[in-house]
């Protein structure tokens, strides 16, 4: 490996990644030119990128993870949404055919009570009118025929 080559990959690493680099180099008895110390550098950079790989991947994962939690919250909001106003909508017209249901009996009795006043106004009225008509055909009619015996006997006597 060239020095100009070297020189890029370990400008590469983070200041921290060097150190760590040249730490395990010096470990092994490895210098600048052995070339297991090209195979320790590549071994590292190729560890680095696998490591930030994982990285992005991890982000993209809590990414996805957070996308799907808040596209399923939406879908259970919804869905709940729309079961809860079914229910209301059922509930609704339950309390609607109930309310009907209590008019017409309301409705039904006022009726009956209006037509039981009615009849026995008009069976009052009936009655009146008979017995005015009864008692004023009496004292009429009967007083008249009552009278006429006497009035043929006053007529008879006149001429």
């Amino acid at each position: 490996m060239s020095q100009k080559a070297f020189t890029r990959l370990m400008r590469s690493l983070s200041t921290t990644e060097r150190e760590q680099l040249l730490k395990t180099a010096m470990e092994y008895g490895l210098t600048t030119d052995d070339p297991a110390w090209i195979i320790l550098a590549l071994n590292k950079t190729g560890l680095r990128s696998i490591e930030k790989a994982t990285e992005a991947l991890n982000r993209q994962r809590k990414a996805e993870v957070f996308a799907f939690q808040q596209t399923a919250e939406r879908t259970a909001n919804a869905v709940m949404t729309r079961a809860a106003d079914e229910n209301i909508l059922r509930i609704s017209e339950e309390l609607a055919k109930t309310t009907q249901k209590l008019y017409h009996q309301r409705e039904l009795k006022v009726t009956t009570g209006w037509l039981v006043t009615a009849a026995c106004i008009g069976i009052s009225f009936f009655i009146a009118v008979n017995t005015v008509s009864y008692f004023y055909l009496k004292e009429t009619i009967y007083k008249q025929e009552k009278l006429k015996p006497y009035q043929q006997l006053f007529s008879n006597t006149m001429d």
